[in-house]
């Protein structure tokens, strides 16, 4: 239960307690810090760590949150009823974060969030260790962070969260000045946010010497506190820097650095304690995790965009008369969907789907699809296999699911008689309805292989005659009434293609 490092440490040395249920972490662990010289003692769940607890002198115990027989949870519980008094870190995933703040509720000392390197577990223990007995969090604070928390899930852009930390910060640490820089493109460079207060702002002394310790932070993920009552060094705040004390911090998420926050204090204001530095952690921790997310999504947003663009071009490419034809018919799609009531996730859907409604024309051989004249029966049969292919094209692209049905039924007919499924009426998706008529209008429109461009009140008759029959009588009356005289509808407003489906 209780196994001591092999090596040993000297008589003086710190004691931690690592509690993990996983032998290779243990081990791990016990190994690094007691290459740190620190005297390590571990157990493999919270029952076992509460027997080492009642009869060794341990400063620090490091645990994880879920194992088997007792938690990390119940055990920091037991500790605090016990009247024991080590420090408590917690090692926690994403999705534990929660239970990580009611254990800073309960009087844990710290968290670190999973993955994380030594360095960053090394500098985590030394705060807390330098910070002498184990804090008694007050409810205000915990609930400050909870509040943090609430207001990070409600952003949707890195610029959102940012801004949200800063505001956090600024209000429970009361810095004389803010600096954020943000870490972008593939060097992971420095780039700054926001600067405020004076000192940052306007002491150029200051500015540069902030750069420096930026740069230092970001090139070792970690963090900082510099002032008098932490032995300041002629270095650390040299003259001519008009500060009494920072703390600079990175933001840490799993894939690396976003950014790095600085906090300064004027000479004579109370300077930043270590404690301070670990609750600055505590934010930042809190908002890495909500960046990496809305960073990532929006580059699989981007992915997204392009595979579509290069689908839709590369259909076009083979059919010099249908170029801009997806295009259009996605503009046209989103102003009809729009008369008919259609928004927000919806309109998305209809537009992308707009743009991809033809991309089973890239399995259709070129010699049926630029035919100059009519198509046989059979090679008609083969130009009706193209909703087919894009259903099965699409459905392999995850964010794409609620564009595949609007692409396979975009040639249904409304009596029944379209193709691939002769689904009719309601059957057929409303969407899919609208696509139909827009698709239909944009082709009889323009110029094709086998036909001439018709004019608009010539294609007006054709949507009319076929109301009940091929087209949705609502959704064929709606796009006559936004049509104008000769003039085809004015899509300007939807020439980008829209693809944030997530």
């Amino acid at each position: 239960m209780t196994q001591p490092q092999t090596d040993m440490p000297p008589p003086d040395a710190r004691r931690i307690l690592i509690v993990e249920d996983e032998p290779a972490l243990r081990e791990a662990y016990a190994e690094a810090l007691g290459m740190q010289g620190y005297a390590v003692l571990s157990a493999a769940n919270g029952e076992d760590a509460l027997q080492v607890l009642e009869s060794n002198t341990v400063d620090l115990v490091l645990s994880d949150l879920k194992m088997p027989r007792m938690g990390g949870e119940e055990m920091l519980r037991e500790i605090t009823l016990r009247g024991l008094s080590p420090a408590v870190i917690f090692l926690t995933g994403y999705g534990t974060i929660e239970s990580a703040v009611n254990c800073l509720k309960l009087g844990a000392a710290d968290y670190l969030l999973k993955p994380f390197d030594m360095l960053q577990l090394f500098k985590k223990i030394g705060l807390v260790l330098a910070s002498g007995p184990r804090p008694q969090h007050e409810d205000g604070g915990v609930r400050e962070i909870e509040s943090f928390s609430a207001r990070l899930r409600g952003q949707k852009d890195s610029a959102a969260v940012f801004k949200a930390l800063l505001t956090q910060v600024r209000r429970t640490l009361s810095p004389d000045a803010m600096a954020l820089f943000s870490c972008s493109g593939q060097t992971g460079a420095l780039s700054p946010l926001f600067l405020w207060g004076p000192s940052f702002r306007q002491c150029a002394q200051t500015r540069s010497w902030l750069l420096e310790k930026v740069a230092l932070v970001h090139g070792q993920s970690g963090s900082m506190v510099l002032g008098p009552q932490v032995g300041k060094r002629a270095e650390d705040l040299r003259e001519g820097v008009s500060l009494g004390s920072a703390a600079v911090v990175s933001i840490v998420g799993m894939r690396g650095v976003y950014g790095v926050l600085a906090l300064g204090r004027r000479p004579g204001a109370s300077p930043f304690t270590r404690d301070d530095l670990r609750m600055l952690n505590v934010y930042t921790g809190h908002a890495a995790p909500f960046v990496e997310s809305i960073l990532s999504s929006q580059r699989f947003r981007g992915i997204s965009a392009e595979v579509v663009t290069s689908y839709a071009q590369a259909v076009e490419a083979k059919d010099i008369y249908t170029r801009g034809h997806s295009e259009r018919v996605s503009g046209y799609a989103a102003l009809l969907g729009q008369a008919l009531g259609v928004e927000g996730r919806d309109l998305a859907i209809l537009r992308t789907a707009g743009v991809l409604h033809d991309i089973g024309k890239i399995g259709i051989p070129d010699g049926i699809l630029n035919k100059p004249s009519e198509l046989t029966l059979e090679e008609f049969e083969v130009m009706k296999r193209h909703p087919v292919v894009g259903r099965d094209i699409l459905s392999r692209v995850s964010s794409l699911g609620e564009v595949v049905p609007l692409v396979y039924h975009h040639h249904e007919w409304f009596n029944g008689q379209g193709y691939p499924s002769k689904a009719s009426g309601g059957d057929i998706p409303f969407l899919a309805r609208i696509l139909s008529v827009v698709d239909g209008f944009e082709a009889l429109t323009s110029i094709r292989s086998y036909h001439d461009a018709m004019t608009v009140p010539q294609v007006k008759q054709v949507l009319l005659e076929g109301t009940g029959r091929q087209w949705d009588p609502t959704v064929v009356n709606a796009w006559i009434s936004l049509l104008r005289d000769e003039a085809l509808p004015d899509i300007s407003t939807f020439k980008t293609t829209p693809l944030n489906l997530h």
